[in-house]
């Protein structure tokens, strides 16, 4: 089945990234932060 807690914490944790990276500026690139996430 769907792992939906999993995705939900990994959507969270990636949009987290996101929003801080446009505060700060950067650039970020989502398949290669998804490895990184997932733990």
């Amino acid at each position: 089945g769907l792992d939906l807690p999993g995705l939900v914490g990994w959507a969270t944790a990636l949009a987290g990234r996101l929003d801080a990276a446009v505060r700060d500026g950067e650039g970020v690139d989502p398949v290669a932060e998804a490895p990184r996430l997932r733990g």
